[in-house]
């Protein structure tokens, strides 16, 4: 009679064990970005701050476009992100300031120093 549970003689003890280290293999692959390597983690949130600041420049304020040619910085600060820009070296000016929800990605507030 045909059964579906495991049996150690038919198998062996090295299927059986072959068997668990394929279906622990195929679990561990399957991680999500909270529990992927914390240097991916970053790099695909740093990606989604920026993306979230550069989509909003261009809706909301577009006098700022020329500014997204300058290098991005991302800060923490604690509940937000701080995204802005980098003046280069013996520059006046200001730059964009948008703070960025950790939790919904959405815009706090956004302005432009001087």
């Amino acid at each position: 009679m045909p059964t579906t549970k495991c049996n150690l003689k038919k198998h062996g003890v090295l299927g059986v064990v072959l068997t668990m280290a394929c279906l622990i293999g195929v679990v561990s692959c399957s991680t999500d970005q909270k529990t992927a390597p914390s240097g991916r983690q970053d790099i695909d949130v740093e990606s989604k701050i920026k993306e979230t600041g550069e989509t909003y420049i261009r809706k909301h304020c577009p006098d700022w476009l020329d500014d997204l040619t300058l290098e991005a910085v991302v800060e923490d600060h604690g509940n937000y992100w701080e995204y802005t820009f980098k003046l280069p070296p013996d520059t006046q000016g200001g730059v964009p300031i948008i703070l960025i929800d950790k939790v919904t990605y959405k815009i706090i507030k956004a302005y432009h120093t001087q």
